[in-house]
């Protein structure tokens, strides 16, 4: 949570310093350079809030109950995000999961349940979906206001939607990463089921 509201403010900051330094294009004063980069990065917190609680009601389960290559990485995909040192800096991403779902998808609470380990697939299923979705729909907040210019809508709408994006890309590789291991999890519970 640390890092994400870190993350939050610097961009805030950063973009409305910038905003300032170019008034002269935008021809904005101060106080809407501030208010434009603090309302549109609300805008885009509570769009994301709105995506999951929507998107996570809104799509059938058995979409992710399946077995599906969508939710798995391919080879090299599994080698960027190690090269990306995943494992390094995954628990210092916010998780949210519980909130709307009652699943954590931080740690894995019983490794040996089978029931547990298919819910908890099938919510970092879930979570990809919401994740990418909200990566594309960030960029949404360009239409927020009927801003006179493109130069406005370049220093202000766009930094904050890519700063969005990160921070929707971040979990999303941790959820991709984590996905062979909890197939691999799931084979094993299987197995113990079984024997």
């Amino acid at each position: 949570m640390v890092l994400y509201l870190t993350i939050i403010g610097i961009s805030v900051v950063v973009l409305s310093v910038v905003g300032i330094l170019l008034t002269p294009i935008t021809g904005m004063a101060i106080w809407q350079v501030i208010l434009t980069t603090v309302i549109l990065t609300l805008s885009v917190i509570i769009l994301d809030a709105i995506l999951a609680v929507i998107g996570r009601r809104a799509f059938p389960k058995k979409w992710f109950e399946k077995d599906s290559k969508f939710f798995v990485p391919g080879k090299k995909e599994i080698n960027l995000l190690n090269k990306l040192k995943i494992r390094n800096w995954k628990d210092k991403v916010w998780e949210l999961g519980k909130v709307g779902t009652g699943v954590s998808k931080a740690h894995i609470e019983d490794k040996n349940n089978l029931d547990y380990i298919n819910q908890f697939i099938i919510e970092s299923n879930y979570g990809q979906v919401i994740h990418i979705i909200s990566v594309v729909l960030s960029y949404l907040i360009i239409f927020i206001f009927p801003f006179t210019s493109f130069k406005t809508n370049l220093i202000f709408s766009i930094p904050v939607a890519t700063v969005s994006a990160i921070l929707n890309l971040m979990p999303l590789m941790i959820l991709r990463y984590n996905t062979p291991r909890l197939l691999l999890l799931k084979k094993r519970a299987s197995a113990k089921e079984k024997s």
